[in-house]
């Protein structure tokens, strides 16, 4: 299943409106083959190239297309298997139940297999150890993707419910003042500095928003589960050091004066 452009509208009082989508991550490494060879077929590399294209275009997890395998040697046995009598699919059912077994084969090795869960957890790691910074005018977005922890699956969904830099569920504030300062530093003259990051959990929508803005001189933190309330910091003299907590229990609440809208995440196997 692809995962729609995301896209964040954010309308406050002081800082107005920003829309901005996402942007296209850049290919992941390569992952080690896996154990087992594929089962002999009749594909020439064009049909394979194509049917694989759509597989991993078909296999996000976590809502992040960029955390999918690419690399053959994992791809290519789920769709090998998954072929009637080795042969590329003659009808457009059989194309539609090779792609189900085959995406189904992908995610379920991302969610259930030790090795799958090994190279879904290092693909996090390393996403967010690499967020994608962008400008657009006075606005800099810092999209740091999963936050880095122990994936699990509950309830047929995967989620990350132990990290040390989860705080009940929230992103600490040590790593909301790192991540904001690394678009600090690349554009140190913009006015707004906007941090995503993604923390899954069964139990919400997992999607959470921290604006720092220069002349308001706080933070202010939106999640997917608020319709109508964000939460701000006291004033921090231009100081992100000051961020030793951000849970929202030790901020101040107000009402959204406008709204924010966070699309529903791609499936989760």
């Amino acid at each position: 299943m692809n995962r729609a452009v995301s896209v964040i509208v954010i309308c406050t009082s002081v800082l107005g409106c920003t829309i901005r989508k996402r942007q296209p991550e850049a290919e992941p490494v390569a992952a080690e083959p896996k154990d087992a060879a594929p089962p002999a077929h009749s594909l020439s590399p064009e049909q394979l190239a194509g049917l694989r294209a759509e597989v991993i275009a078909g296999s996000t997890v976590l809502g992040r297309a960029e955390l999918t395998p690419t690399d053959p040697a994992i791809v290519d046995p789920c769709i090998t298997k998954s072929l009637v009598d080795g042969a590329f699919p003659a009808t457009p059912k059989q194309r539609t139940d090779l792609m189900w077994h085959a995406t189904t084969c992908l995610t379920g090795w991302l969610s259930y297999k030790e090795d799958g869960l090994a190279y879904l957890n290092q693909r996090i790691a390393d996403r967010y150890a690499n967020p994608v910074i962008t400008r657009d005018g006075d606005l800099v977005r810092i999209d740091a993707g999963v936050v880095p922890g122990k994936v699990s699956v509950f309830r047929a969904r995967l989620q990350v419910m132990t990290s040390p830099l989860i705080e009940q569920g929230e992103l600490i504030g040590t790593e909301v003042a790192k991540l904001l300062e690394l678009g600090m530093k690349r554009h140190p003259d913009a006015r707004t500095y906007q941090l995503e990051v993604d923390i899954p959990a069964t139990w919400s929508k997992g999607t959470w928003t921290h604006v720092f803005d220069r002349t308001a001189d706080r933070v202010r933190v939106y999640s997917g589960d608020w319709s109508t309330k964000y939460y701000e910091t006291e004033r921090l003299g231009g100081d992100l050091g000051k961020l030793s907590s951000l849970h929202h229990t030790n901020l101040t609440e107000h009402p959204l004066d406008g709204w924010v809208h966070v699309p529903v995440r791609g499936a989760r196997p």
